[in-house]
């Protein structure tokens, strides 16, 4: 009928976080997991694409082990200005997985994934996010990223009782 329309892909999964805590994997898949996790941003990246909003729900894991990178809503190209939005500051952001010049409407790069990733990781390794407990606004997550280090996962007692096997 000469009308646009718009398809998509029904993608059936869990979190990643669901994911490795129901099926109990051991450390050694966990990274193995994450590094599909890393592949697909990587592809994103080599497209100048800046997802933004990288956090546990945007990262669906299928019955197969197969991860998916969902919702790019408020991602920008590289090679763009930002949204007035972004540059106010929106919080279309997801703040506990936020990077620090996402926060404060700073110019955001590939490092604004990769600093989220490294969140993600720590919770996909321990189970927890290293500053949920703590971070309840913008201002207070900028302080808290720079004030407090969480602890290394390999001291964390849940990581020690799981074997190193794929």
């Amino acid at each position: 009928a000469g009308r646009p329309y718009f398809t998509m892909e029904l993608l059936q999964g869990m979190p990643i976080t669901t994911f490795v805590a129901e099926k109990k994997l051991a450390v050694g898949q966990r990274i193995e997991l994450f590094k599909q996790v890393c592949e697909a941003v990587r592809y994103a990246h080599q497209k100048l694409i800046v997802h933004l909003d990288l956090k546990p729900a945007n990262i669906l894991v299928d019955e197969n082990g197969r991860v998916k990178l969902l919702d790019f809503g408020i991602s920008k190209m590289l090679n763009q200005e930002l949204s007035l939005g972004q540059r106010q500051g929106s919080k279309a952001y997801t703040l506990l997985y936020a990077a620090p010049e996402l926060i404060s409407g700073e110019e955001v790069s590939t490092v604004t994934d990769v600093f989220a990733l490294g969140l993600i990781l720590y919770e996909v390794l321990t189970g927890r996010h290293p500053y949920a407990e703590k971070a309840t606004s913008s201002t207070s997550a900028l302080s808290l990223m720079e004030q407090f280090i969480p602890q290394a996962p390999s001291k964390d007692a849940r990581i020690k009782q799981v074997e190193w096997r794929k």
